[in-house]
């Protein structure tokens, strides 16, 4: 579902008058991509992970995470595949100020996203990046054991519009967490971020990272250097 999408207005900003919105099933991805007619293509979730064996060259990044947003198509129609979430979630943290080195961080999700996210945060120095999941060893039946966590950070798509009230877990117990950061941009604070406000925690959705990604694609897309501001 992308009627919620902001992207075409944030790309319409970079100069990209021409982009839109494509809702693909999950066995129509390799004919969409192959289909032609198509020069770039951001991808979302869930399906991050699952055009990696599309591409036929990586950027450094897209080969490190595990998984692209971004596609460019050549002439001959061979797939360049990169991430620029990486570089959106970095501008994101600089923009909420949150001190990372040495610190636990939560991790709410084990997708693509996820994994960048972790990424971020490993280079950024945390002394530890704890991935919760559904199911996995990690996961949100048994939370209590890291309630010494100092940022959360959700990767999941739990409280997006529609499902406004919808969040991936409570903040009751965490007393020691510095912030929560919350990927879902729509709605602009989600059930989680106003949760954290509620208690005094410091808490920022994703747009900012929206806008910084879109910035680093429409990069790609144009080839020319956008100005920061």
């Amino acid at each position: 579902r992308l009627k919620h999408s902001y992207s075409p207005v944030i790309y319409r900003y970079f100069g990209l008058e021409g982009y839109r919105l494509f809702e693909v099933p999950p066995d129509g991805v390799e004919a969409f991509l192959r289909g032609g007619g198509l020069t770039g293509l951001n991808v979302t979730i869930p399906y991050k992970k699952t055009v990696l064996p599309l591409c036929d060259t990586l950027s450094p990044i897209a080969r490190r995470l595990g998984n692209v947003n971004l596609l460019r198509f050549d002439g001959d129609g061979r797939v360049y595949g990169d991430n620029t979430d990486y570089a959106g979630f970095r501008e994101l943290l600089d923009y909420t100020g949150f001190s990372i080195r040495g610190k636990k961080v939560l991790v709410l999700g084990t997708g693509g996203a996820a994994q960048t996210v972790a990424a971020v945060l490993e280079d950024r120095g945390a002394s530890s990046v704890i991935r919760i999941s559904r199911t996995g060893e990690e996961n949100y039946g048994n939370l209590d054991r890291h309630r010494d966590a100092r940022l959360l950070v959700n990767a999941t798509p739990v409280g997006m519009y529609p499902n406004v009230d919808a969040s991936p877990a409570s903040l009751e117990g965490f007393l020691f967490l510095d912030g929560v950061v919350d990927l879902v941009y729509n709605p602009l604070r989600t059930r989680l971020v106003l949760e954290a406000q509620a208690r005094g925690i410091g808490a920022v959705g994703g747009l900012w990272m929206l806008a910084a990604q879109g910035r680093a694609a429409a990069q790609v897309f144009l080839d020319r250097r956008i100005p920061e501001e």
